[in-house]
């Protein structure tokens, strides 16, 4: 009995199911029944299991070969790393309107907009703006 297959043993089943008095027959076909449905099932959930995985490393392969690192962790750092210098590129346009704007405006002024400048330019660096 070991040597049958799934498929085999479900086709004996409805086979010998002929065979059997009325409530064995339908317990027989039932049983098979659900059997071919669980098998398919499982063949089908493998199937889905192993797309995603090959779908996850298709994915890990290509951030890698874009980012020229060897592993996710490797992609994130650079992910985060370029958003801080975006963040202190952004800081560095509030510096120069500032030292812009310092210079068109009289000297008695050019505190309070140091303190202004100097304030947005600490929110972008700590990432509030």
């Amino acid at each position: 009995m070991k040597d049958i297959t799934n498929e085999q043993l479900i086709r004996a089943t409805y086979a010998v199911a002929k065979f059997k008095d009325p409530e064995t027959a339908k317990l027989l076909n039932e049983l098979a029944g659900r059997l071919d449905c669980a098998l398919v099932a499982a063949r089908t959930a493998c199937l889905e299991r192993d797309s995603s995985v090959r779908a996850e490393i298709e994915w890990e392969t290509a951030m890698r070969q874009a980012v020229g690192e060897d592993g996710v962790d490797d992609v994130v750092l650079v992910i985060e790393s370029l958003k801080s210098a975006a963040g202190e590129q952004r800081a560095q346009a509030w510096i120069d309107a500032k030292d812009f704007t310092k210079s068109m405006l009289a000297s008695d002024s050019v505190d309070h907009i140091d303190f202004l400048f100097d304030g947005k330019v600490q929110q972008i660096l700590e990432g509030r703006a």
